[in-house]
This record gives structure tokens, C-alpha cells and sequence, in this order.
């Protein structure tokens, strides 16, 4: 493995070890992220980034279950569950 490359691993090896308990799995999966791009310096470049962006946005822990269901209905687009409905039965007998 090239000198870049192991820098780039290295350093989103890092960020996993700092990561707080809200995004260590956030930082877990750009970590396995490094190792599928093409090019040591891109490589690098998604490290850095990643160790940026996880030290800029830390995701706030969820306190109660009104910031739960806030956070449910952003996730969902505030839209509302409607479940499926069955198809009207195929009535044979109507023939």
C-alpha cells in the first residue's frame, strides 16, 4: 500500500477511534468507504473530508420521545402512514 494511501486510512481509522458515541457508526461506514476509491490522493481527499464533516455536524442525541417523533416525521417528509389496501377481489361469479 502506498504512503497516501495508508495516510488515508490511517486517518479515517483515527476518526473511528474519536467519534462520538452518536456517529461512531456514521464514521465507521466512511472509514469502509476509503478503501473502495479509486486513487490514493482521491483517497485521501475522502478522508479528510470525512474527518471534516464528522468534526463540523456531530449528530445531537435524541433526548425524549417528542424529539424522536419530530426527527421520525423529518425523516418521513411529514408525510402520514397510509397503509396499502388490498385490490378489489376478482368476483368470477359477476360474469
Amino acid at each position: 500500500m502506498r504512503l497516501i494511501r495508508r495516510l488515508a486510512v490511517r486517518i479515517s481509522k483515527k476518526s473511528v477511534e474519536r467519534a462520538k458515541p452518536g456517529c461512531k457508526e456514521w464514521a465507521e461506514g466512511l472509514e469502509r468507504e476509503v478503501e473502495f476509491i479509486e486513487g490514493d490522493w482521491r483517497a485521501l481527499g475522502w478522508a479528510t473530508g470525512s474527518l471534516g464533516v464528522l468534526l463540523r455536524n456531530p449528530p445531537k442525541p435524541l433526548g425524549n420521545a417528542e424529539e424522536i417523533a419530530r426527527a421520525g416525521r423529518l425523516f418521513a417528509g411529514n408525510r402520514e402512514h397510509v397503509p396499502p389496501h388490498d385490490p378489489p377481489a376478482d368476483d368470477s361469479s359477476a360474469i
